[in-house]
Order: C-alpha cells, then sequence, then structure tokens
C-alpha cells in the first residue's frame, strides 16, 4: 500500500508581476530583490502557525515550509498536523501544495508519510536541461533517519524536532519532519525510515509524482 503524492499533483503555479516602471527586469539581482519580501506563508489557512525551513535555491527560487492545525481541528487534529510548501521563483513564479495526515509509521509500515513537493526543470544557455525539486514529509518521534531511493544517488537525512515553542504556535503535538532541496529535478521513488537504534519503522514506495 503506498500513498501518492498529492502534494506534487496538486501544486499550483500563478505568475506575478511587479509594478513599477516601465523598464523590464534585466538580471538577476533585480529580479530577487523584486521578490524579496514576498510572503510565502500567505496561503497558510490559519493565523498561527510554525515555520519549519525557509531558504533560497542555488537558482534564486525562495522557498518555505509551514506546519499548521487544520481549521477547526480539535484534540484529534494536533496528532495530524498539516504541512504547506511554498516557493517563488526568480522570475515571479508562485505556487503551492498542502496536505493533513497522521503521522508515519503510525497508519502502517507501508504507509509513505504525508509529503508535499514541488519540481521543475528547464533548458540552460548551454542547451543541458537544470532543475531543482523542494519537499517536505512529517513523522512519528521515533524517526531519526530517513534514505530515500530514486534521488540519483540515494539520498540520507536526519530529522528535524518540531520545537516546543513551535508545538505551542501551531497547536500541534510535536513531530519529526524533513525539508530539503536538490539541485535537480527529482522523485523519490522509495522511503526507508529508521529509528534510534537503526531499526526500520518505514518501507513504503511511491506510487507516482
Amino acid at each position: 500500500m503506498s500513498r501518492s503524492l498529492k502534494g506534487l499533483v496538486a501544486w499550483t503555479a500563478v505568475a506575478f508581476v511587479i509594478a513599477g516602471g516601465g523598464s523590464p527586469l534585466d538580471s538577476t539581482a533585480d529580479t530577487l530583490s523584486g521578490f524579496a519580501g514576498f510572503p510565502l506563508w500567505k496561503d497558510v489557512p490559519v493565523r498561527e502557525f510554525a515555520t519549519l525551513h525557509e531558504g533560497r535555491s542555488q537558482r534564486g527560487t525562495r522557498w518555505g515550509v509551514y506546519a499548521f492545525n487544520r481549521l477547526g481541528g480539535g484534540a484529534a487534529a494536533r496528532k495530524s498536523p498539516c504541512i504547506l510548501l511554498a516557493s517563488i521563483s526568480s522570475s515571479g513564479e508562485y505556487g503551492y501544495s498542502s496536505e493533513c495526515g497522521p503521522l508515519a509509521p503510525s497508519s502502517g509500515p507501508q504507509v509513505a508519510p504525508v509529503t508535499v513537493g514541488s519540481s521543475s526543470s528547464r533548458l540552460g544557455n548551454a542547451g543541458g536541461e537544470s532543475g531543482e525539486s523542494f519537499w517536505a514529509m512529517t513523522f512519528a518521534g521515533e524517526v531519526r533517519r530517513v534514505e530515500l531511493e530514486g534521488t540519483a544517488p540515494r539520498s540520507l537525512f536526519r530529522t528535524s524536532l518540531l520545537s516546543l515553542n513551535q508545538s505551542k504556535k501551531a497547536h500541534l503535538q510535536r513531530f519529526r519532519y524533513l525539508a530539503f532541496s536538490v539541485q535537480r529535478n527529482v522523485c523519490p521513488s522509495r522511503i526507508l525510515a529508521k529509528d534510534a537504534g537503526g531499526a526500520t519503522v518505514l518501507d513504503a514506495a511511491f506510487s507516482d509524482c
């Protein structure tokens, strides 16, 4: 049994144009400065949330990951966090995806974690293809390390723990998560999660991207 990457399928992109003078933005520095203050969290549907990560890729894309308790969610929702991943490129292309669900592996050792992601590719100046990918996943507290297949080569990550302050702010129980970027277009095909002792607690396949 596997969970498809609903977040990736649901990814939406919107082009924005900065209002200003009549001359086009003709340099990367100018373009980046125009979107430097863009609120990546603007589509989080609640006022109180936790920022899991905010950064900028080598290609100048700003991206962020946010966790929150679903709108109207009660005590049960504290154990099934929502995450939202948003990005805006240096050319002003904005997109986001969001999903909520139980923390892996609570639904079973073969059920993939709640995942949101985005991958893109384009032809470079020399004719070669370049790309970048952004991903976020949520896990239960026992998951300490995660290995992803299908990222050529395999990628090994150490999970981060939601802080106590973040937990209170987002009205969520503490959980572990991944938030990372890869400077190429990748889609994980399999995920293996291990506990502190090295035992495998999750071995799940992603059905599609």
